[in-house]
């Protein structure tokens, strides 16, 4: 960034003339002008009060007609005078520098790929936006690109910076992005929800009365099949046990989505 304070001839006293612009992000040029007097004035740069001495990134050109700030740092911020002085008298004029700093967010992968959050059906999850900038950041939060507000089951807290699902169900998931914005800019970060739901079984095709196996009877060397309908998130696997013990007579398994279905041949 380069910050440039611009003074320009004119009457016997000195006397500011020219409007600084007090607030624009890192990438613009300021220019503050003056009508110099005669005898030409000694010009000095201050900030805070302290003669601003030149070092690395402060530069006085042209008898102090201009004051170059380069590479602008939150550290730059503050409140610089321009003393102009001769025999005639003196004259002085302060602005104020904010130096801007577009959002940052703790967390962002440089291809800006997401960060994966997995939750449990029933179990609550929280998403935190940790954006660094100045001024602060406005944080706003969308799902699959659709802003959110908070809701019976997704609080976002004060300020913006978390978000919490309370009781995570399987349409909670999704593309969670957090936004941080500011007039220096803006950054995104991107969550993928995942709701992992525990192996559920449809008992209603296992058990008979009351929570007693169901009787199943076939002839001798005839060909059985017990059908096991499981519903989970990530896909469950399915084992079969007779007695307890595992069964190793298992000849035949179809699976259409989550539904298996075993063939035993007896």
């Amino acid at each position: 960034m380069l910050v440039s304070v611009h003074l320009s001839k004119g009457s016997l006293l000195p006397d500011f003339t020219g409007l600084f612009q007090q607030r624009q992000p890192f990438t613009s040029q300021h220019s503050l002008e003056l009508w110099t007097g005669n005898p030409v004035p000694e010009i000095t740069w201050h900030k805070d009060g302290q003669l601003v001495q030149e070092d690395d990134t402060h530069h006085s050109m042209s008898g102090g007609r201009f004051l170059q700030i380069t590479n602008a740092q939150v550290s730059h911020t503050g409140r610089y005078t321009c003393l102009a002085s001769n025999t005639a008298g003196d004259k002085s004029k302060s602005f104020s520098l904010n130096v801007l700093v577009s959002p940052t967010i703790a967390g962002v992968d440089s291809d800006g790929s997401p960060e994966d959050v997995v939750v449990i059906l029933n179990s609550p999850t929280s998403l935190v936006c940790e954006a660094y900038s100045y001024p602060p950041a406005t944080i706003t939060w969308f799902k699959d690109g659709t802003p959110l507000e908070s809701n019976r089951n997704i609080r976002i807290l004060p300020g913006g910076r978390t978000l919490q699902i309370l009781n995570a169900q399987e349409d909670n998931a999704g593309r969670y992005s957090c936004v941080a914005t500011n007039e220096a800019g803006e950054m995104i970060k991107h969550y993928e929800v995942k709701v992992y739901i525990p192996p559920i079984i449809n008992k209603g095709d296992l058990l008979g009365p009351g929570l007693s196996p169901k009787e199943v009877k076939i002839k001798v060397n005839t060909t059985l099949t017990l059908e096991c309908e499981a519903y989970a998130i990530p896909s469950a696997s399915l084992s079969w046990y007779k007695d307890g013990q595992a069964s190793h007579k298992i000849f035949h398994l179809l699976m259409v989505s989550y539904r298996l279905k075993w063939s035993i041949k007896q």
